[in-house]
């Protein structure tokens, strides 16, 4: 029954970024920003690296590729379409999101806030996993300003973190609690790093970026 509910945990948490989520209300106009340049045609490629307890950095053979292959007008606003591959989320080609800008935030088609550029005190979006009556986790988002430059195959870039802090209940040996969810953005260059990880197992992995074509309209 334990092992049955780890792998629960495992795969709620491959899902958190899907659904689910309490929204804040945020303007309607459409302003242009530069933390994800949005124009059909763009696209990020990322290798995947896995990190144990010590900080060791292994690269491994993933990647993940990432394109603008449209936009689409939804409730009169303009979206744009981002397919690819996002393991472990979607490790199938195909779509990844529909998102546009909004006054400084970025939101997809369910009005979800995925980031923002100067909102630093809101939680932006949150979700509490429960199965069989027992939460197995709290997933809260907000953003933060690491004051720092991460470097990266595709170059040297200050960030703003899209911070999701991850919470449960359940005590598992050696596991920190709580654990994060980092989402680097890069002014004029859009995702740079991502980070995610299993509940049960205390290595993290990263997505770094490799190259990456980033143009504004």
């Amino acid at each position: 029954m334990r092992n049955l509910f780890l792998l629960c945990l495992i795969m709620v948490l491959m899902l958190s970024c899907k659904e689910n989520y309490e929204e804040i209300p945020i303007e309607d106009p459409q302003v242009v920003f530069n933390y994800l340049p949005m124009k059909t045609g763009n696209y990020w490629v990322y290798r995947h690296y896995q990190i144990d307890t010590l900080g060791n950095v292994t690269e491994t053979q993933r990647t993940d590729s990432v394109i603008i292959s449209g936009d689409s007008m939804i409730n009169d606003k303009r979206y744009f379409v981002f397919k690819g591959t996002h393991y472990p989320y979607n490790p199938n080609w195909g779509l990844i999101d529909v998102l546009r800008d909004s006054i400084g935030y970025i939101v997809n088609a369910n009005g979800i806030i995925k980031f923002s550029k100067d909102n630093f005190t809101d939680i932006l979006a949150s979700k509490t996993e429960i199965v069989g009556g027992d939460t197995i986790y709290t997933l809260n988002y907000q953003m933060e300003n690491p004051d720092s430059i991460v470097t990266l195959p595709a170059g040297e870039f200050s960030v703003l973190n899209y911070k999701g802090t991850v919470r449960t209940p359940m005590k598992l040996k050696g596991i920190p609690n709580p654990r994060y969810m980092n989402t680097f953005y890069a002014d004029g260059v859009g995702c740079v790093v991502e980070t995610y990880f299993y509940l049960n197992h205390p290595t993290i992995y990263e997505k770094r970026l490799i190259w990456y074509k980033a143009e504004k309209e």
